[in-house]
This record gives structure tokens, sequence and C-alpha cells, in this order.
């Protein structure tokens, strides 16, 4: 495909169509500057042999037949100009479509976005049209999308403003917002095998997928028990604002700048939302984080409100606890409901069910009442005000 992108586009929708893509390999070769090799005569030598094995055994799927194959390289791959071999396996895209670490592929040949997908947009590009009927694209005045930051960086004048609304008078894509209530689509199911529909977390795993908070640990799974690493939950948050763009240095030793969580970070930094100490400062990225830190990041993106924390029903949140506000916060807001009606187990890991379901309950409170929180919950820069 000419763009590169539309092979792991065309993935995801196998993945939410069907709950795999057993069927899809993905093989780049590097074309720069001028690809010296044919590589179609070897991809049919794949797919012959591939559909043959199917045939000869009518009960199985296109997996199963994949892993019953002699050749080498019916996996995913990547290659030099000239046809060298640089890395093959199920694990070379890895950071893509998940929240791993970039693969071995993915490392060499970078996959760019789209202005749709810097939008907001799924990277499966099926949403065509805005408007009430639309998964996740309601329309919005062209002045409302300025000021909640869908253009970026750019600055339009009075006069670039009213052209636009000239141009799309009925408003533009606000693409991943949240509909109001009793005007919210009805998501796509979850692709993940291991992640209940009925739990209490279903419908934040719902919706965090459908939004593209999260891409699971692989493409049928989500690990809703496991916890969520640093670099997890900094990719989330920065998922669930709309990934805003930064050219902020980061100035973390043990962080490489392919990671999946890399341009979160330069967010992160720039915002002012993690901190940066010492002459080797360290973020540590694959460490647990515990339900007192993720709640602390939350609260910071939603532009750290006031809040009275006298009345806080939890008794293992100490008075002096740097936690203790953004506690508070979320437990006048119903981010968190505790673990218990006195605790809250501040230091407990937090699981991936549990921080998308705090995610979700905090989206669900932006688009409950836009003036409650700064429109960084669920769109737009940290800090901008809301539109009420």
């Amino acid at each position: 495909m000419h763009n590169s992108h539309q092979s792991f586009a065309v993935r995801q929708r196998l993945i939410n169509a069907r709950g795999n893509a057993d069927n899809q390999l993905v093989w780049f070769t590097d074309g720069r500057p001028a690809r010296s090799w044919d590589q179609t005569p070897q991809a049919f030598d794949v797919m012959d042999e591939w559909i043959t094995t199917m045939q000869e055994n009518p009960g199985m799927t296109a997996g199963e037949a994949r892993a019953q194959m002699t050749n080498e390289f019916a996996t995913d791959a990547c290659f030099t100009t000239d046809g060298v071999l640089q890395d093959k396996g199920d694990g070379v895209w890895s950071g893509i479509l998940d929240d791993e670490a970039d693969g071995a592929c993915t490392s060499r040949y970078p996959i760019y976005s789209t202005s749709r997908i810097e939008a907001g947009a799924p990277i499966t590009g099926d949403s065509y049209s805005c408007g009430t009927d639309a998964v996740h694209t309601p329309l919005i005045p062209v002045a409302q999308a300025v000021a909640e930051g869908y253009y970026g960086v750019w600055e339009p004048t009075v006069a670039q403003i009213a052209r636009l609304e000239e141009i799309f008078p009925e408003g533009v894509c606000a693409y991943g917002a949240f509909h109001a209530p009793g005007n919210a689509p009805e998501l796509p199911p979850a692709p993940f095998t291991d992640a209940d529909p009925d739990a209490y977390y279903g419908p934040g795993v719902q919706w965090a997928s459908a939004l593209g908070v999260t891409n699971g640990t692989s493409p049928t799974t989500f690990t809703p028990r496991g916890t969520a690493t640093r670099g997890q939950v900094a990719a989330f948050l920065w998922r669930f604002v709309g990934e805003p763009r930064s050219t902020r240095q980061v100035p973390f030793v043990d962080t490489s700048s392919n990671a999946y969580f890399f341009n979160a970070l330069r967010w992160l930094v720039d915002e002012g939302l993690t901190t940066v100490a010492g002459s080797r400062p360290s973020f540590r990225p694959s460490d647990t984080t515990n339900r007192a830190e993720a709640v602390t990041f939350l609260y910071r993106v939603a532009g750290e409100p006031p809040v009275d924390a006298s009345s806080l029903p939890f008794t293992d949140v100490s008075p002096n606890a740097y936690y203790r506000d953004a506690v508070a916060w979320a437990a006048q807001t119903g981010v968190t409901v505790g673990t218990s009606p006195t605790t809250f187990s501040p230091v407990r890991p937090v699981t991936r069910a549990d921080f998308v379901t705090f995610l979700y309950r905090a989206r669900e409170l932006r688009a409950a009442d836009p003036c409650l929180a700064p429109t960084s919950i669920g769109g737009g820069p940290t800090g901008s005000p809301a539109v009420c």
C-alpha cells in the first residue's frame, strides 16, 4: 500500500470485525533511496501455500493454517531494499495497534499519522461523516473547535475563523468527542476476549477501545487485572486528551524516542504534569503505578480544581498526603468510589481496568457538564477554558 499506515488501518478493521487479524500479514520493504527488489513473487509463494493448506484442511482457520506452513516468511516482516530480511515474527509491528514497546520493524519504519488521526479519528479511517448519527464524531461550531484546541498550535485570525464558518456553517467534526447524554450512539464492542463487558470496568474498556485510548496488550486481550505501568498511564492520559502535539525535549535518561509513550512524555513535561528533578532525571516507565499516583495524574490533567478535602470518607488517606486533594476530587466527582466505603488503598497498584474506569468516569463528568472541569477532560489542551 502506498500509505504505510493503511496496512494497520486494515488490520484494525479486521480485528474490529472478526476479533483477530490472523488472515493478514504485513511486510515492509525499504524503498529508500530506490527499491531494487520485487517482493511480489515471494508474497505469492506464501499466499499459494497458505491457500493450499486451507483447501486441504477445510476446518482450519487462517491462523491455524498459517501455523502449519513451512514457509519461514509466513509472518509479519520487514526487508532491506534488496530483499534481505531485517526482522520477522508476530511482534515486529508492536506499538502501533497496542500499548507494547515498539517492535523491531516499528522502530525501523515509524508509521506516520494523518490529519484525521491527529484530530482524534481512529486509525481505521472508517468514520466518513459527522453529525448525531456518526459514532464519536458530532459537529461542533468552528469557534468552539478553535477554543478547545482542535486546530493545535494554529491560532486563526478573526477573518480566518469567519471564512471557516462560511465553509462549514453546520460546524466541524469533533473526532473522538463524546456525545451529550441522551444522544450517545452505541459503541462497538471491545475486541478483548479477557474483558467481561458486564464487569464494573466493562463500559470503560468498551469506550476506551472505541476511542483509541487503549489498544490492549494484544489485538484480542486487554489484561484487565494487569497493573498499569507509568508508561501505560502516560499513554492513556495523552490519548484521553486527544494526543496533543509537543516538541518539548524529554529529559528522562530512561526513555527512548522509539517508546510508544514518548510523545505522551513530551506532553506531560510540557504541561508540567510530571516532575523533572536532578541532573539525570528518570521517569521509570516500567514501574507500577499505584492508585494515589494514578488519581494525581488525572487530577493534574483536570487542572487541579479547588476541592474541600475535609469530608473525605477514606481513613487511609493521610491529611498531609500529597495526593489528598486529588483523591478528594476523584471521590466527590464520582471518578472513584474507593476500595470500600472507608478506604481508598492509595499504595495498592492500580490495575489497567481501574485506570480505564477512572478515565471513563472523568469523561462522563466532562460530557455531563463542560463547566465542571477544563476542556482537557476528554479533548482540548490542558488549561483551555470550558465553553459554558
